[in-house]
C-alpha cells in the first residue's frame, strides 16, 4: 500500500475561525488549521459532489458516512504563508509572537437584539477571533499582502475519491453561516517531495514524516514515546452522535489523547506516522 502526496495552495477569501477556546466573552482561534477542520471540510464537500452526481440529498447520513474523508485521504495541518520573490513562505511557528498576532489576526465582536427591550439580548455579546485574508501592514514602508493556507494531501493509490474537485474551493472552520472560513485554490495540486522541508515516507499503511533534531512539530503529536518541548493539550471534539447520549451533530463527545501542540520542538530527530485527523504519532 501507498501514498502520493500533493501541495495545495489556497487564497484565505474570507476571516476563518479555528476554535481555540473560550476567554471571558472572547473566542479564540487557532492560527492555523488542524487535520480534524481538514477532515470536516473534505467530508462534507465529497458527500455534495456525490449529491450532485447521483441526485440523494446531501443531508443523509448514511452518504456523509461513505464520503468519510478517512477511507483514503490524509492531510497535514496547513498553515498561513506569504508570498515573497514567486515563492510562498510559511509564516507559523512564528519568530516574533506579538508581530505575528498584529498582522494576521484580528477580532469581531457581535451581539443579539432584544427587539422588547430595544437593545442588546442580556448576556449574549460576544467577540471572535479570526486569521485574516489580508495581513496588517507592520509600519509605513509596509503594505497588506494576501494570505495563503499551504499543507500537504496524501491520497492512498487506487483510491477513486474525487479529490481535485473537492479541494478547489472549501469553507473551513466555525462561523460559516456567517461567510467565514472560504478558501480558493490558488493554483494546481503538485506532486510534494517533503511536507515544509521534511522528509516523507509515502510506502506503508500510513505516510510518515521524518523530523530533525531541534525542529518543530507542524501537528498535534501524540505525547506518548516522543521527547519534545512545548506546550501538552488534551484533544477534545465533538462528533456526530447514534447511542444513548443522543443523535446528531456534537451530541458525541471524544477524547483523542494528550498529545504536544504544533510548534513543540523536538530534542531527538524522530519519524512520525500521521494519522486520519492528521495528528502524527511516534514510529517505534
Amino acid at each position: 500500500m501507498s501514498w502520493q502526496a500533493y501541495t495545495i495552495v489556497w487564497r484565505l477569501k474570507a476571516p476563518l475561525h479555528a476554535g481555540r477556546g473560550k476567554v471571558g466573552n472572547l473566542q479564540l482561534t487557532r492560527p492555523y488549521v488542524t487535520g480534524r477542520m481538514m477532515w470536516g471540510a473534505l467530508t462534507e464537500r465529497l458527500a455534495r459532489l456525490d449529491a450532485a452526481t447521483t441526485g440523494r440529498p446531501a443531508t443523509e447520513t448514511e452518504q456523509y458516512r461513505q464520503a468519510n474523508a478517512h477511507h483514503s485521504l490524509r492531510f497535514s495541518y496547513f498553515f498561513p504563508a506569504l508570498r515573497e520573490n514567486d515563492r510562498l513562505v510559511r509564516q507559523w511557528p512564528p519568530e516574533d509572537e506579538s508581530l505575528f498576532r498584529y498582522r494576521f489576526l484580528d477580532s469581531y465582536a457581535s451581539t443579539a437584539l432584544d427587539y422588547e427591550q430595544q437593545g442588546a439580548l442580556e448576556g449574549s455579546l460576544h467577540e471572535v477571533e479570526c486569521l485574516m485574508p489580508d495581513t496588517r501592514p507592520a509600519g509605513s514602508n509596509d503594505e497588506s499582502h494576501p494570505v495563503y493556507l499551504v499543507g500537504v494531501l496524501f491520497v492512498r493509490d487506487g483510491t477513486p475519491v474525487p479529490w481535485e474537485a473537492a479541494v478547489a474551493r472549501l469553507q473551513l472552520g466555525g462561523e460559516r453561516g456567517y461567510g467565514w472560513g472560504w478558501v480558493e485554490q490558488a493554483r494546481s495540486p503538485a506532486p510534494a517531495t517533503d511536507l515544509f522541508g521534511y522528509a516523507l515516507g509515502l510506502e506503508g499503511a500510513e505516510p510518515t514524516v521524518t523530523v530533525p533534531d531541534g525542529k518543530p512539530l507542524l501537528a498535534h503529536t501524540f505525547a506518548q514515546g516522543v521527547q519534545a518541548q512545548g506546550e501538552i493539550e488534551p484533544l477534545v471534539g465533538r462528533e456526530w452522535g447514534d447511542g444513548e447520549e443522543g443523535r446528531g451533530a456534537g451530541q458525541r463527545v471524544v477524547f483523542t489523547g494528550l498529545c504536544y501542540a504544533p510548534g513543540s520542538t523536538v530534542e531527538a530527530g524522530a519519524t512520525f506516522r500521521i494519522g486520519p485527523y492528521g495528528i502524527w504519532e511516534a514510529v517505534g
